[in-house]
């Protein structure tokens, strides 16, 4: 049998000569998680990346069925070690669809009797300084019904917060934007989704700053939480300009939300005055991170 050790190294040696030339890329697995040992300082401060694979994507009606998590020590806003990691399925109550057990991978049988370890979750929540996902204006209120805990802590969004378009990059896609930077992953489990969002927020902007560090400076910004009546006929022009469709639990129907900047919030409420001729109308709510991504 040949050492692995050395089977990795002239591996990593081969790589290194294809990255030298322009003809070929390199894409390297997303590296399993692994806790470091680091003492708890006041010096460090706590993110915790989190993901979730569910039932369906109905905000108040579908259910975890696995829950993954990072805790990640950091230092004057740049990430720095791993400390604690977990990842958790769950039996729901309703049966979980047969699209969502091909995408996951995950069956009745797995989940089967299984219960959140709710001590291990809070306790790396309670350390956490903030939360961080990649969507999240989903994760956010399915994590909030299933453990209220998480609606004492600021959140950052990764999907929405961070330039990507801006950047060169035609896809906010975690897959797409860890190809972009090198790596490769198997998603739809959420501890996998988890340890690449990690590596891709360790990568560098073209500002030369970690993409963690320019979350964390937007997750300090104000931002508005836009919400848009529009009739039928519109709902193709609000999807184009990225909103979503609610529902609403009170009366039928629903409206078009969306979250933006402070600096895109003149802009975004022009847009939709321009079309208050065909029926729209607009109501906003200024957040922070404590308050944006909750389901209103």
């Amino acid at each position: 049998m040949p050492d692995s050790k050395t089977t990795i190294t002239e591996l990593e040696a081969c790589a290194s000569k294809l990255e030298a030339s322009r003809n070929f890329r390199i894409l390297r697995k997303v590296p399993r998680p692994a806790k470091a040992k680091i003492s708890k300082t006041d010096q460090f401060r706590y993110a915790m990346i989190i993901d979730t694979e569910t039932t369906g994507l109905d905000l108040r009606e579908d259910e975890v069925i696995e829950l993954g998590f990072l805790l990640i020590a950091y230092q004057d806003a740049e990430p720095r070690k791993i400390i604690e990691f977990g990842n958790e399925l769950r039996e729901p109550s309703r049966d979980i669809p047969g699209i969502v057990q091909e995408l996951t991978g995950i069956t009745p049988k797995m989940v089967k009797g299984k219960q959140l370890s709710r001590e291990k979750v809070l306790a790396a929540l309670d350390l956490a300084n903030i939360v961080i996902a990649h969507n999240a204006a989903f994760d956010r209120p399915i994590c909030e019904r299933l453990l209220p805990e998480f609606s004492d802590k600021p959140w950052a969004c990764s999907l929405t917060e961070i330039p990507w378009s801006k950047y060169g990059f035609e896809s906010a896609k975690l897959k797409y934007l860890l190809m972009e930077n090198g790596y490769f992953f198997e998603g739809h489990r959420a501890l996998d989704d988890c340890a690449a969002l990690n590596e891709l927020l360790n990568s560098r902007s073209p500002h030369g700053s970690s993409f963690f560090s320019e979350l964390m400076e937007s997750a300090r910004q104000p931002s508005y939480y836009l919400k848009v009546r529009a009739p039928y006929e519109l709902r193709q022009k609000m999807r184009e300009l990225g909103y979503r469709w609610v529902r609403h639990e009170d009366r039928p129907g629903g409206e078009w939300h969306k979250t933006v900047s402070a600096k895109s919030f003149k802009a975004e409420g022009d847009q939709i005055r321009d079309l208050k001729k065909q029926g729209a109308s607009l109501e906003y709510i200024e957040q922070d991170a404590f308050s944006r991504y909750r389901l209103n």
